[in-house]
């Protein structure tokens, strides 16, 4: 896989399939849950727009830069305060 691909596995629940890690979404009725923003090497918000326009929440599972990096994007997420030091 090269490319960053986005998998439906359930209605309204997708899966981006990027090279070496793997983010999660759903589309609710008013916003948006990000499980995890993945490297930050493309536009993960980009990605979702061609789903939802929506409001995004992000919540961030640990703090690894696989799973943070591209937290750029946002204003805020949900973290487990052990990980807060380790936003970039």
């Amino acid at each position: 896989m090269n490319e960053i691909d986005v998998i439906e596995i359930e209605n309204n629940l997708y899966s981006i399939e990027d090279p070496g890690s793997r983010q999660f979404f759903a589309v609710g009725k008013d916003r948006v849950i990000l499980f995890d923003t993945g490297f930050g090497n493309y536009s993960i918000t980009e990605k979702i727009r061609k789903y939802s326009d929506l409001p995004i929440e992000v919540a961030i599972t640990h703090g690894h830069m696989d799973h943070l990096g591209g937290l750029k994007e946002f204003d805020w997420c949900y973290i487990h305060e052990k990980d807060v030091p380790l936003l970039p």
